[in-house]
């Protein structure tokens, strides 16, 4: 029982550190890096549980007068709620 336990639980941690992104999620990414009414957005990446040196887009902040600014915020905000894991900002292409 503990070692079918054991397996299920490093399936699930194999399955959440997925760094490759579908063909739907590349599709999004790609639209809004090609979009100049998206020039001055912000993505919020947040490193990958298993490798901190790889990071993974998981907020795009827009629509403010200075995005990064706000970014700077929520990623302040997410570092509180998870010190392990490390954030950054960086602007949209």
């Amino acid at each position: 029982m503990k070692a079918v336990t054991l397996l299920l639980a490093l399936i699930v941690l194999v399955g959440c550190n997925d760094s490759s992104y579908s063909s739907k999620e590349i599709t999004f990414i790609d639209s809004v890096e090609n979009n100049s009414m998206m020039e001055g957005a912000v993505w919020l990446e947040q490193s990958q549980f298993s490798n901190t040196a790889e990071f993974d887009k998981t907020i795009l902040v827009f629509g403010y007068y200075d995005d990064m600014e706000n970014c700077q915020i929520i990623k302040k905000a997410m570092q509180e709620a998870q010190p392990k894991l490390s954030y950054r900002c960086r602007s949209t292409k």
